[in-house]
């Protein structure tokens, strides 16, 4: 095995076990290494999204301030990398989160042989429906090889629910906040000169998180209450930039040159309010402790976390009576079917406009002071799940689209 100078893992060092007929060896000597480091493989970050690259980064930070995860034992991160993104966070922040990273397609494939061969000797902090190796007492729904395992969404949902109690057992620190620096480049292309920025991010496809897209009209009541009040818009993401949002000056960051996965850690640093569609980009936001409204998602189960986000989510009908569910029963259905609609069974409509905008006119709010109490119709809300990650969230649903939606409540 190949270390650095400093006695860690170089990302750049030539490794002995790079030919694939040193697979086995290579995973005896890694385990011999964890054991006489007292190391732990650090396994199931998915770095093909986002939001789980730091979402599930975040909650390996959290099981260090927890003390879940002794912050003096050493911990090796094998992963393999999708468009470099991992690679951007071991040159931002380095050791402060992994002590040893190797980051490439056989340092994946490795660390699927390891976390097979010795379950001992890791730690999942994977938030996703996909599983290098099935963790201890969870049977998988089957194996896609050549990787992974496909588990259930309610072991998916018990992943979410764990760390989500690290989340607010350890809501005095945020470690993005803390170590990552606004830009110079970032803020002259914004060209916001101090004043506030709303970072913006539409969901234009359906995807796992929200079951209707987005194109942007939707959002142009919410705008224009956000560019009344004094703030820059942004685009961020990757989406396209809507047409019809040319007359609110919208930045589009998000089709720029400097759009870039590092810097969308700066564009965030940068923000002071978001308004994001169903996606892992809120995480963003909710992991620098800003104030955001997050729209349309359809996984009521699981919200978002964070103490400043008010969220506004989709609804369903049935197709067979046009019968709009309870909010208990949409909660009830996505534990128990997960994320995906039957669209022969159930149709699928997102907030109005105008509920958008009310959310953002309670997130506003909701910024001047986080510690306003709930409504009672948000606390009748919250006892629905009140042992679930609902119970538990620090967000909140918006209140107005629970005032429209009360007899579903």
């Amino acid at each position: 095995m190949a270390f650095g100078n400093s006695g860690r893992v170089c990302r750049a060092s030539p490794m002995i076990w790079v030919r694939k007929n040193m697979t086995m060896a290579s995973a005896e000597d890694l385990a011999t290494v964890l054991k006489s480091t007292n190391g732990r493989l650090i396994v199931n970050v998915s770095p093909d999204a986002i939001g789980h690259t730091i979402g599930e980064i975040d909650n390996f930070m959290r099981m260090k301030l927890t003390g879940e995860y002794d912050a003096e034992r050493p911990s090796f991160f094998f992963c393999e990398d999708f468009g470099e993104r991992l690679a951007t966070m071991q040159r931002l922040f380095g050791e402060k989160i992994f002590d040893n990273w190797v980051i490439s397609e056989y340092g994946g494939f490795l660390a699927g042989v390891v976390a097979n061969a010795y379950p001992d000797l890791t730690v999942d902090v994977g938030i996703s429906s996909f599983k290098i190796a099935p963790p201890r007492g969870r049977e998988p729904i089957h194996w896609e090889p050549p990787r992974f395992f496909r588990m259930r969404y309610r072991d998916m949902y018990t992943d979410h629910l764990m760390y989500h109690r690290r989340f607010v057992a350890t809501s005095d620190r945020y470690p993005y906040d803390e170590m990552v620096e606004c830009s110079e480049q970032v803020d002259a292309f914004i060209g916001a000169k101090g004043a506030k920025v709303a970072a913006v991010q539409i969901k234009d496809v359906i995807s796992t998180g929200n079951a209707t897209a987005v194109q942007g009209e939707e959002y142009e009541p919410a705008l224009a209450l956000l560019k009344d009040a004094g703030y820059r818009l942004v685009l961020v993401g990757r989406e396209r930039m809507p047409e019809s949002w040319a007359k609110f000056g919208v930045v589009d960051y998000a089709n720029s040159p400097i759009a870039s996965f590092e810097n969308d850690f700066r564009v965030m640093k940068r923000a002071d309010v978001g308004l994001v569609g169903a996606s892992g980009i809120s995480l963003f936001l909710e992991l620098f402790d800003k104030p955001l409204v997050h729209v349309n998602t359809k996984m009521p189960a699981t919200p978002p976390w964070g103490r400043k986000c008010i969220y506004v989510p989709s609804l369903f009908t049935l197709n067979a009576d046009g019968r709009t569910p309870t909010l208990l029963e949409h909660l009830q259905y996505n534990l128990t079917s997960g994320i995906g609609y039957n669209p022969a069974e159930r149709t699928p409509f997102p907030p109005t406009p105008a509920q958008i905008a009310e959310a953002v006119h309670e997130m506003l709010t909701l910024a001047g002071d986080p510690t306003l109490p709930l409504t009672e119709r948000q606390r009748k809300y919250k006892s629905l799940d009140p042992h679930g990650c609902v119970g538990f969230s620090s967000s909140r649903i918006s209140d107005s689209f629970l005032r429209d939606h009360e007899q579903l409540l």
